[in-house]
């Protein structure tokens, strides 16, 4: 065993550092069970536990959350001190739909003592002996360990859940208070640069949008405009049915086909629509010969039936394939950009078009008698080539973030357990 490190319950762990349960640190109680239906707009600042689940971050700081956080009428005397919150409580949700979420925490930061209470649903820890940094306590209930901890004490099958009896009894381990705050600051570098990413993609992606409106409406240059069926464009554009300019493709069933690991081309599915690029390569299914016409790169394609139609989700085709029956391709002639077409089928929103008296679908009649304006098509290359490269940029930020959070895993595992050790 490395100088200076001891053997525990929890694995080789420095000599300075200890175990305690998280009942030896907090004391627990439960929130108020306040729903949804009965929270508004002015009040008392009130934390669900649905809105610890789709944070992000790993703390509420109410100088910043305080704006989005809802509020509930009654007076804050009459609450019990358990649910208050204050600066340095731990708050979990004691209920997940899935194994990722049970006992998923944040930490409060509350400076000015403002009125908040912990909600439906939560379990709040207040800390008793002054073990645990508040910043650290942001990071500690992650580590891969007590993520296991967690799990193992779950209860339940399709929702599930965890006791204020078994959250006292997960093991954290504890560093001195100095080496702490130094991990917490680390960590919470690490986080902020991730939230900074993260604001550049929002202003990007709000960039695009912007150039998209105006890009695919007014063009590039124009000066003189035309009134038409489908507003006002530049007197040069044409106005043309996308029956004309597309072959429209429907996919074919999975069962027709004979799948390899190792096979030559992919077969393509809906599911393999969830990527955050504008091109689709990589499926899940391989094959190497089929008797169907194969599916050439460049190709548009979205979903045409079901929930996914609402997503948007529109992709060009980046490789030789086949697609499914939930699947529809567009197949551009001479008049038409396929890229200009992706973006303009992006902007125009393809749910505005589809059947919904049962279930949600796309066919031929609803594309081929589709209006769209069309400029010539030098200036479609133009419009694709400055949205294509905000998409890079996008993508370019997109990368930074996940090599970020790859770090931030990393770090985690390595700080948090005393494998690497900050002074």
């Amino acid at each position: 065993m490395k100088e200076g490190y001891k053997k525990t319950e929890l694995g080789v762990i420095p000599d300075e550092w200890e175990i305690k349960t998280a009942g030896d640190i907090f004391e627990f109680t439960g929130g108020l069970s306040i729903s949804r239906e009965k929270l508004g707009e002015e009040g008392v600042n009130y934390l669900h536990y649905g809105d610890i689940h789709k944070r992000n971050e790993n703390f509420i700081d109410l100088d910043i959350d305080e704006q989005w956080l809802p509020k509930f009428n009654k007076e804050y005397e009459n609450i019990k001190e358990g649910a208050k919150l204050e600066t340095g409580d731990v708050v979990f949700a004691d209920a997940s739909e899935d194994y990722e979420g049970i006992g998923k925490s944040v930490a409060i930061l509350n400076y000015d003592n403002k009125p908040f209470v912990a909600g439906l649903h939560t379990i709040v820890g207040k800390e008793k002996c002054n073990l645990l940094d508040e910043h650290y306590k942001r990071f500690c209930f992650s580590t891969t360990n007590i993520r296991k901890q967690f799990r193992s004490l779950a209860t339940g099958s399709s929702v599930y859940g965890i006791k204020m009896s078994s959250l006292k009894r997960i093991k954290i381990l504890t560093p001195p208070l100095k080496e702490q705050q130094k991990i917490a600051q680390i960590l919470s570098t690490v986080d902020s640069q991730i939230d900074d990413t993260d604001k550049l993609i929002e202003k990007t992606k709000e960039l695009k949008k912007g150039l998209m409106q105006r890009l695919l409406t007014k063009g590039i240059g124009h000066k003189e405009f035309k009134k038409t069926e489908v507003g006002e464009i530049p007197v040069e554009w044409e106005v043309i049915r996308l029956g004309e300019i597309v072959n429209i493709k429907s996919g074919n069933s999975p069962s027709k086909f004979n799948f390899y690991d190792d096979g030559k081309y992919p077969f393509f599915k809906v599911d393999d629509m969830n990527y955050s690029t504008k091109y689709l390569s990589i499926g899940k299914l391989y094959y190497n010969e089929s008797n169907f016409d194969l599916m050439n790169r460049g190709m548009i394609i979205f979903p045409k039936r079901g929930a996914s139609i609402f997503t948007n989700k529109i992709l060009i085709l980046d490789s030789d394939g086949f697609f499914d029956t939930n699947l529809m391709g567009l197949i551009c002639n001479e008049k038409v950009n396929n890229e200009f077409l992706y973006y303009f089928l992006s902007y125009y929103e393809l749910s505005k078009i589809a059947d919904t008296s049962s279930i949600p679908q796309i066919n031929n009649k609803h594309i081929e008698p589709l209006i769209i304006s069309l400029p010539e098509m030098k200036e479609q290359k133009q419009i694709a080539n400055i949205l294509s490269s905000v998409d890079s940029q996008i993508e370019e930020y997109q990368n930074k973030k996940t090599k970020l959070e790859e770090l931030k895993k990393g770090l985690m595992q390595q700080l948090l357990t005393g494998k690497v050790r900050v002074v």
